[in-house]
């Protein structure tokens, strides 16, 4: 039997691509199979489902159940791929039918008796769908990342049954649109700048970087407040607007990392800021794996602390990849030359090339 195919999502860093689950009920022994360069959560996902779909009532498939997820050059991991599985199981045994299933997407993990819970990555699938003007279900537990997304067709569902309910057309469903809260757009919070005393010079120059999204390279010995300076740059950076917010939202919930003031959307404080530890290797600082890291703090200040070990990195390592993959301000301090009073900084001290990198607003 071939049943409709099932829209989902395949979370690629910032970038969720389409992708879609086909299921068919092979002659041959009980077993089920799943294709398209899928790794190992995907293919563990065959036992929950199996417990799923037993413990809600439904009749698991007996036979050899293929189920692909196309396009197969696409890497499939996590657990976000259980919801669409079962629900390609459930079409293919004519167990229910899904309305619109061209138009319609589904993002989940099944819990062992049917409840769906939260994944990562959920605003790339959510703004991917609103961009295709697609429906889109999700878990509960991503309510509040939901309800960021003040357009497009979004619904909530706690349980398999639920979802099942809803989609065969029955009344008084629990699967509902998430509830949508004000955003706070500013919070007081202490100023840093205030902390210091003097350093005209040097605030003055954080403040034209800030201004013109220029990177920063401080000199100076340990203890003049170059940390503190850095940490004080995000004061001058304005506040994030609406799709800015959203930007930063974005990488946070494809980390997996719940920050409250603007991940779940109930108060904006700003730009980030993030500091590096002191003892991280050198070359950890300056390769691209290391400022996928950073791209955290998307639209905000990366500060990456002493710069002394790093900057005896051959320039061949330095250039190898791009200086930043998002949008922030680079900052760095270096601990001053064994030089005369007075001497020059050498020009293959700079970082992290001898010109000047200005990042897009």
């Amino acid at each position: 039997m071939v049943a409709t195919p099932v829209l989902t999502r395949a979370v690629v860093g910032l970038q969720a691509h389409p992708v879609t689950v086909e299921c068919h009920i092979a002659a041959g022994l009980p077993r089920t199979t799943i294709v398209g360069l899928a790794e190992g959560a995907v293919k563990e996902s065959r036992d929950r489902i199996n417990s799923a779909l037993r413990t809600c009532g439904f009749h698991f498939p007996r036979g050899h159940v293929i189920v692909n997820l196309a396009p197969s050059h696409l890497t499939k991991s996590g657990s976000s791929y259980d919801l669409p599985i079962a629900l390609a199981i459930l079409c293919a045994s004519d167990q229910i039918e899904i309305r619109e299933a061209a138009t319609t997407e589904f993002v989940g993990e099944l819990g062992l008796f049917g409840e769906i819970r939260r994944i990562n990555g959920l605003l790339s699938c959510a703004l991917a769908c609103q961009k295709a003007h697609h429906a889109l279900y999700l878990p509960k537990a991503n309510e509040l990342e939901a309800s960021l997304i003040k357009q497009g067709k979004l619904r909530i569902a706690g349980h398999l049954l639920e979802l099942c309910a809803h989609l065969n057309g029955k009344p008084q469903s629990a699967v509902q649109a998430p509830k949508s809260e004000p955003v706070a757009r500013h919070r007081q919070r202490q100023s840093t700048y205030e902390q210091i005393l003097g350093q005209s010079a040097a605030k003055r120059a954080s403040l034209i970087a800030a201004a013109g999204s220029h990177h920063l390279l401080m000199v100076g010995p340990p203890g003049t407040g170059k940390a503190l300076l850095a940490k004080g740059l995000a004061e001058f950076l304005p506040p994030l607007t609406d799709q800015q917010m959203l930007e930063v939202a974005a990488v946070y919930s494809a980390a997996g990392i719940s920050r409250p003031d603007t991940y779940t959307g109930r108060e904006c404080i700003g730009a980030p800021w993030r500091i590096v530890f002191r003892r991280a290797a050198a070359l950890s600082r300056i390769c691209y794996r290391s400022f996928a890291r950073a791209a955290r703090e998307r639209r905000g200040s990366y500060f990456s602390g002493p710069l002394q070990g790093a900057l005896s990195v051959p320039v061949s390592a330095r250039c190898r990849h791009e200086p930043m993959p998002s949008r922030a301000h680079l900052l760095g301090n270096k601990l001053p030359l064994r030089t005369q009073p007075g001497a020059a900084l050498p020009k293959s001290d700079l970082w992290p090339t001898a010109r000047s990198h200005r990042l897009a607003s």
